[in-house]
């Protein structure tokens, strides 16, 4: 018997066709059908998915727990998650998003929780990142005036004359590059970590996006963060033992600060005089506390919910 391979492969094209259409018609709604003959693209609009079984209600009281991971909101999906203020729509299911941005706001820009908020702004933020990319961190901290300790991989910002020196601080944009030590020849600087200190509380947040645009807006991501309270009676705990042993891990040897100038990519955030000339302060033995920009002592905060 002679098979007509031609007319299964057509077949079976149309029917992998047909279920990707009921798929995307049930799943994400199309706004046009497509009809036979015709040669105009079809525009898809990607409409977010109601799940009946998720609750408003305790999203918006425990949103900052750390008992849900959330997902980076991709710039395609942008638009259609505002609400018609043009901020942060809630969420209508599990599959939760969030932009750089939100987590700079005390309850993620969302207008259901501004009730409730005290209108915080950060006053000040700690950066790890392998690859940083200097305008997305100019317009998201920098330029908002927060005091940011960058922890980076490498000499991507740093000039020639600067190899070898492991604090840079820059204060004209209340900016301090720190380069951990790298043990071998190979080693790479790779955690993203950010704390983000509010004035009654800290936000930890630990993604798998680097501080550039397109880790977060173009590439999946995956993004975890808890709110801890500030307190004035130090709370031992697990959690925060790990994260003080952490930072103090990745403190350089050689702790010099070389004051620096405003690298040219900041010079519209930068404010005040520039260091002339370029200067450098030998603090050696400085604890994380000490070294950072701004204040943060990781012990005036209770972890014991972590």
């Amino acid at each position: 018997m002679k098979l007509n391979h031609s007319s299964q492969s057509s077949k079976m094209k149309a029917g992998q066709k047909s279920l990707i259409t009921q798929f995307f018609t049930s799943k994400a709604g199309v706004n046009s059908q497509p009809t036979e003959g015709s040669k105009e693209e079809q525009k898809v609009e990607i409409k977010p998915y109601v799940d009946p079984s998720f609750d408003a209600e305790e999203f918006l009281a425990n949103f900052n727990d750390g008992r849900r991971i959330y997902h980076n909101r991709l710039k395609f999906y942008q638009d259609q998650n505002k609400n018609e203020d043009g901020e942060p729509a809630l969420p209508t299911n599990h599959f939760c998003m969030l932009s750089f941005r939100d987590l700079f706001e005390e309850g993620l820009g969302l207008k259901e929780t501004k009730e409730n908020s005290t209108n915080s702004v950060p006053e000040n933020v700690i950066v790890n990142s392998f690859i940083v990319e200097d305008s997305f961190i100019g317009k998201n901290i920098i330029g908002k005036g927060i005091e940011c300790t960058m922890f980076k991989h490498g000499y991507s910002v740093i000039t020639p004359g600067d190899i070898g020196k492991s604090v840079l601080d820059y204060p004209q944009i209340n900016l301090r590059v720190i380069l951990p030590d790298l043990k071998k020849q190979f080693s790479v600087f790779h955690p993203k970590v950010l704390l983000i200190k509010f004035n009654t509380f800290l936000r930890v947040v630990i993604t798998t996006a680097n501080m550039i645009e397109k880790d977060w807006e173009q590439l999946g991501q995956i993004i975890w963060f808890q709110d801890f309270p500030y307190t004035v009676e130090p709370v031992p705990c697990t959690f925060k033992s790990d994260l003080i042993k952490f930072f103090e891990d990745i403190l350089p040897s050689e702790k010099t600060v070389s004051v620096k100038k405003a690298p040219p990519v900041y010079k519209s955030y930068a404010k005040g005089s520039e260091p002339t000339p370029d200067t450098e302060v030998p603090e050696t033995g400085r604890t994380f506390k000490q070294i950072i920009r701004g204040e943060l002592d990781l012990d005036k905060y209770d972890f014991s919910n972590s």
